[in-house]
């Protein structure tokens, strides 16, 4: 066992120094510097980060130790290159070194009371105590030793009575410092509670060997040196355990950060997906109500074709059907005969009309053509033998666009007159006008015009106004004309051609329709 035990000292004592020539130090003054330095980087580095106040404090606690460590190694290679054991310059590094051990050790533990106990003002008493206490013993030091070392030039600061003094301080300080701190759990607590307890032991020792005249110093020495040395890198793991940990917490909110942004899409994503079935079932309802409307609207298209047309057509017959039976009563066969005439030739034209309209329904209806555009088609030039020559003018240059039942009873109404100039009147020349409307005073209000001119025979319209067929065809263009909102004028006389003139509102102005005189 005693064979273990000097091992063990020796292996300490090649790391932590102890007795002996001064080179038995470099490494343990060495080793602590380079760990003290590793310490204050990462402080720095944390600090830089925006990390707690704590890491101010570590900072001046690490420099501090890291100064003491400079110091000691700086003092013992002056020895060892100048060959002089004891100089002038201990005068001011031995003290000076005591006293940097006792400021870095309170400044360190009084950081991590400050952060461990979230408690500022027991830190700030803390260090005031500490740090004026070891002032005043520093102070007083500084003071003694020159006279000392002036009475007795041979004598070692650490065999001094400040020295323990100082070393005694430093215990008791670390050692309040552990007892406040003991108070809290936690891992970092533990943590810093074993590096304290490892300074408290080393500067214990230290004491304990000053006192006891260094009779146990090959023992004492490097054991309270390694638990100095021991201490730092317990620091280093603080340091490192709070990197994971927060490693751990920033991946955990990270994870749960995402889980949210998961289920937010997740939310979002139904929602949408409910907004677009409503929406496909709104685009559908639209497109049956689309469907519905076009229904409709084609049905009052031909509802209006029938009321227009062929309804009027079956009244006439219906009347002259009855003429006809009355002229049959009375024996009057030759004109029974030639109302028969014209009750075939209303059946025909009604014939017509019907062929018309279930060709219209049959046909893909014809991309939107401006009014001039088909009243231009109109125009027959160089006309066959026995019919009349057609001429299409326009004084509106602007393209006509009417919605496409307009532009149908327009257009009926000037086929219409374009029949009864060739059927009836035997026109040679007929001219087709669109004009906008002008009154006597010149102002326009919108209306257009289109005026059907013929030079054919012409006829007394007084004679019409009752139920003849002139007066059937112009009942006919009349109700068109109304279906548009406008009127019908008619000016003719015997042998001096007719005009017939429709005008109706541009816009959507209604007027009643009548046959003008």
């Amino acid at each position: 066992m005693p064979q273990v035990l000097n091992f063990l000292l020796e292996l300490m004592a090649e790391f932590a120094g102890g007795p002996g020539p001064p080179g038995n130090n470099l490494v343990r003054f060495g080793l602590a510097a380079t760990l003290w330095f590793v310490l204050l980087a990462l402080a720095m580095s944390r600090q830089r980060e925006g990390r707690p106040a704590r890491e101010r404090l570590l900072v001046v606690g690490f420099a501090l130790a890291l100064l003491r460590e400079i110091f000691k190694f700086a003092h013992l290679s002056v020895r060892l290159v100048s060959g002089v054991d004891h100089n002038a310059f201990c005068a001011v590094i031995a003290p000076l070194e005591h006293a940097l051990t006792l400021a870095s050790t309170v400044v360190i533990a009084g950081a991590f009371l400050r952060y461990i106990l979230d408690d500022a003002e027991i830190a700030r008493r803390y260090l005031r105590v500490g740090l004026w206490t070891g002032g005043v013993a520093t102070a007083a030091a500084f003071f003694w030793w020159p006279f000392e070392l002036a009475a007795n030039p041979s004598v070692h600061f650490h065999l001094t009575w400040p020295a323990s003094l100082l070393h005694l301080l430093a215990a008791l300080l670390i050692g309040a410092g552990a007892l406040i701190l003991a108070r809290r759990r936690g891992w970092l607590r533990n943590a810093v509670l074993v590096a304290l307890a490892f300074l408290f032991v080393s500067e214990l020792l230290t004491f304990v060997n000053f006192v006891s005249g260094h009779t146990n110093n090959d023992v004492l020495c490097p054991v309270s040196n390694s638990f100095y040395l021991w201490a730092i890198p317990i620091f280093a793991f603080v340091y490192y355990r709070e990197q994971t940990n927060e490693k751990r917490q920033a991946d955990a909110a990270l994870n749960t950060y995402r889980n949210h942004l998961e289920e937010l899409v997740a939310e979002r994503t139904a929602e949408l997906t409910r907004a677009n079935q409503r929406l496909a079932v709104e685009t559908q309802e639209r497109i049956q109500t689309r469907a519905h409307a076009a229904t409709l609207e084609e049905r009052q298209r031909i509802a209006a074709e029938m009321h227009d047309g062929l309804a009027q057509v079956l009244g006439y017959l219906g009347l002259k059907s009855d003429e006809v039976t009355a002229l049959l009563q009375k024996g009057e066969v030759h004109t029974a005969g030639s109302t028969m005439h014209q009750i075939r030739a209303a059946i025909g034209q009604a014939s017509t009309e019907v062929r018309r309209s279930i060709a219209s329904l049959r046909e893909t209806p014809p991309a939107p053509q401006s009014l001039q555009s088909v009243l231009g088609e109109l125009a027959v030039p160089q006309p066959a033998p026995g019919e009349p020559a057609v001429a299409v003018t326009s004084a509106v240059d602007a393209p006509l666009f009417l919605a496409r039942e307009d532009q149908e009873q327009v257009m009926r109404v000037v086929h219409e007159a374009l029949a009864n100039a060739h059927k009836h009147a035997c026109a040679t020349t007929v001219t087709i006008a669109l004009a906008q409307y002008q009154g006597v005073d010149g102002s326009t209000n919108g209306d257009l015009v289109i005026a059907v001119t013929d030079d054919g025979s012409g006829f007394d319209i007084s004679t019409v106004a009752g139920e003849g067929d002139c007066h059937f065809g112009l009942s006919i263009m009349a109700a068109r004309a109304e279906r548009l909102g406008g009127t019908l004028h008619v000016a003719t006389q015997p042998g001096a051609g007719t005009r017939v003139e429709l005008r109706w509102p541009a816009g959507d102005g209604v007027r009643a329709s009548q046959v003008e005189r």
